[in-house]
């Protein structure tokens, strides 16, 4: 009798980002740092709008807006969103909202209070800093 043998493959999460990392590492001609190590960002509208709609005179916020593994997604509105809308701004709220709602291996932040609410909902934080650091130590920045 023959054995069907099933390999187990390997499916990425998303990562999450809010604008301040994709804005700074723009800035310093390094957004592709954040596909090097993660192939992909998923972005919610508010951050889209932050970065590419009110920056738009900004030559980094033609670098987002042009970045193809850059994803939008529309954030549903639930409780947890109406509850960060509270405490944070609409791009930080939607950012920690759509990383719960669509269990994303990593979230993107910058902003100290954003990060400890986003740690208290179990989610896997980096900042810019981080993303820097992993880029150095991948020989992706050069000194």
């Amino acid at each position: 009798m023959r054995q069907k043998i099933y390999r187990k493959m390997s499916v990425m999460r998303p990562v999450v980002s809010n604008s301040k990392p994709l804005i700074h590492l723009a800035k310093i001609g390094l957004l592709n740092l954040l596909k090097d190590q993660f192939e992909e960002i998923t972005i919610p509208d508010a951050v889209w709008h932050e970065t590419v709609v009110e920056g738009a005179d900004n030559n980094d916020a033609e670098l987002i807006r042009s970045a193809d593994w850059i994803h939008v997604q529309k954030v549903v509105p639930s409780p947890l969103l109406n509850t960060l809308m509270l405490d944070l701004d609409p791009g930080e709220a939607e950012t920690i909202a759509l990383a719960a709602e669509i269990n994303a291996q990593k979230i993107l932040l910058d902003e100290t209070k954003a990060r400890k609410i986003a740690n208290g909902l179990n989610l896997n934080t980096i900042g810019t800093i981080g993303i820097l650091l992993k880029g150095l130590q991948d020989n992706k920045i050069f000194h």
